[in-house]
């Protein structure tokens, strides 16, 4: 959008003696700010799906080791009151 800027001194004239106006552009501002938000929803949702695809890793995890019997458990170094951590962190030990 164009909008005329409003100056406290007078117009400048020309060497033909036409008045002249100065114009300042205003572009893309408000096309700035949707880009600036819809970049910042794209990654909030980026971020969620990436953790909701952990937590589903974590579940399958916890889900696997439960099922396993105690001797399974023993021979991966695990008791059944260290399957959260081991589903949580991803490690045996």
């Amino acid at each position: 959008m164009l909008a005329p800027s409003k100056s406290a001194d007078a117009p400048a004239t020309s060497l033909r003696g036409t008045t002249m106006t100065d114009v300042t552009a205003h572009a893309g501002t408000a096309a700035a700010r949707f880009d600036a938000a819809f970049s910042a929803f794209i990654a909030f949702c980026a971020d969620f799906c990436a953790g909701a695809r952990q937590g589903q890793e974590i579940a399958d995890r916890y889900r696997e080791l439960s099922r396993k019997s105690t001797p399974e458990l023993k021979k991966l170094g695990l008791t059944r009151s260290e399957i959260p951590r081991a589903a949580l962190t991803g490690t045996r030990h």
